[in-house]
Formats: structure tokens, sequence, C-alpha cells
């Protein structure tokens, strides 16, 4: 929240400028601004603390009164990379679950012709060929390359 006030404030007062005398005498306004500057200053003061905490952890047998805080850092961290594997399995695991479901789905569209079928049927309502049999990439008679959902060879006319 404080990112975001302090974000606004600095568009405030970028413009500044721009506004009347009125808006720019106007208390609730003044006393905005110095809310975002507040937070801004907040902001980077807890920016600072993080890196003397950082600093500390990073060098524990100098600052032994700090060893049980540096632990439990180190503790939340475990738990920080841990979940993040986690998220990163989930990741993948839902990708390849929606990549099961457009195969399925893939499935359904004949390869000959490009009707889409319903669920549960091994040949197209349409041509009748055989359904998640990949199409030929050439003709059988004269080699001629074709293009998916062709009923005929654009070579020599064969009927696939």
């Amino acid at each position: 929240m404080s990112d975001f006030l302090s974000g606004l404030g600095g568009i405030i007062k970028g413009m500044q400028p721009l506004m009347g005398e009125e808006a720019k005498n106007d208390a609730s306004m003044n006393a905005f601004l110095l809310q975002s500057d507040v937070s801004s200053l907040e902001g980077k003061r807890r920016e600072v603390l993080a890196r003397i905490g950082e600093a500390v952890c990073d060098a524990p047998g100098q600052y032994p009164q700090f060893a049980a805080q540096c632990e439990e850092a180190a503790m939340l961290k475990k738990q920080i990379d841990a979940k993040k594997a986690e998220m990163t399995a989930a990741k993948q695991a839902a990708e390849q679950q929606e990549m099961q479901k457009q195969r399925e789905r893939d499935a359904l569209i004949c390869r000959s012709c490009g009707f889409e079928n319903e669920p549960g049927v091994k040949f197209c309502g349409e041509c009748g060929d055989k359904l998640g049999t990949p199409q030929a990439a050439n003709c059988p008679q004269c080699g001629e390359a074709l293009k998916p959902g062709v009923k005929f060879c654009g070579g020599c006319g064969t009927r696939l």
C-alpha cells in the first residue's frame, strides 16, 4: 500500500506545476503529499534495515545476540524455497494437465476432414475415418505433399 501511495504521490507532485493555485494551497492535498513522502521514506528505511539484517546473518559469529533471529530467517528461507519448488511442480502438473486436455480435444477433430466429433466416438461422423490416426503427409499414389483435410490429391486426383 505504501508503494502505491508513494507512486501516486510522485505523480501528483509531478503534476503540481500544472495545477491551479487553489490546488497547490489545498491543505488536504498537502497532507496527502506529506503522507506519500512518509510512506516512501519508511519503505527506504525497511530496505536499509533488511540489508543490515542480511549482513548480520551473513556473519553469524560476530553477532551472537542475533543468532536466534538469523536461525529463524534461515528456516523461513528454507520454507520459502520448499514452497517455490512445490509451486513449480504444481505449475508443471497444471501445464501437463492442460496439454492432456488439449490432446483429448484434438483427438475429437478428424485429421482428414476437420469435422469436430463428440467425445467417445472412434470414427469420424462426417467422413468415417478412424479418429486419432494421422493423415499421410504424402499421396500414396504419386508422392505429392498433402495439406491436412484434403480429400483428393492435387497432383494425381487420387481419392484419399
